[in-house]
C-alpha cells in the first residue's frame, strides 16, 4: 500500500486537483521586507511551487520514490500541497 499512496502523490504534484489556492489575509503581515496589509488576496500556485527545482530534483519527471519515508523526512513541510 505504501508504494501506492506514493504514486497518487506523484500524481498529485504533478497534476495537483487544485490548480489555484486563494486566501485572504486576516491580519498585517511583513514577507521579505514588504507589507501586505489586512484584506490583501494571496494566490498559491501548487503546480508552479511542485515544479520547482529546488524542493523537487528532476521535478518534471514521475519519481514516486520522492515520497519514500527517507524522502519526505528531508521534503519542506509546504513544498507538497495537493489540496
Amino acid at each position: 500500500m505504501k508504494y501506492l499512496e506514493q504514486c497518487i502523490k506523484e500524481s498529485l504534484r504533478l497534476a495537483p486537483s487544485v490548480p489555484i489556492i486563494s486566501r485572504v489575509l486576516t491580519e498585517d503581515i511583513i514577507l521579505d521586507g514588504h507589507k501586505f496589509p489586512s484584506g490583501t488576496n494571496i494566490f498559491i500556485s501548487p503546480f508552479i511551487t511542485h515544479r520547482l527545482q529546488h524542493h523537487f530534483q528532476d521535478p518534471l519527471k514521475f519519481d514516486p520514490d520522492r515520497f519514500s519515508q527517507e524522502n519526505v523526512a528531508q521534503l519542506h513541510p509546504f513544498a507538497f500541497i495537493p489540496f
